[in-house]
């Protein structure tokens, strides 16, 4: 029972951390989105390019972190 119990516990982890890079992605798009509108009509600014780069980094770490979640909760598995 704890093992089923700490298998759904990693689990909804993996699912709401997948969730969170879901939505920061499609907020990183619609930014590069508008970014790329505000370039086209010649008012591109180097502050928003620095949040794009900033919020790709974040997205980068997060999605780094889902990896090594994903890695473990496989290793847990294999020991089942």
């Amino acid at each position: 029972m704890a093992d089923s119990l700490a298998k759904r516990m990693t689990d909804n982890q993996i699912r709401m951390a997948s969730d969170d890079l879901i939505r920061d992605a499609d907020r990183l798009a619609e930014a590069a989105r508008q970014y790329a509108s505000d370039a086209k009509g010649g008012k591109p600014e180097s502050g928003g390019a620095h949040r794009l780069a900033q919020t790709a980094a974040d997205l980068l770490r997060q999605a780094a972190r889902l990896d090594g979640m994903r890695d473990i909760a496989g290793l847990v598995a294999e020991e089942d």
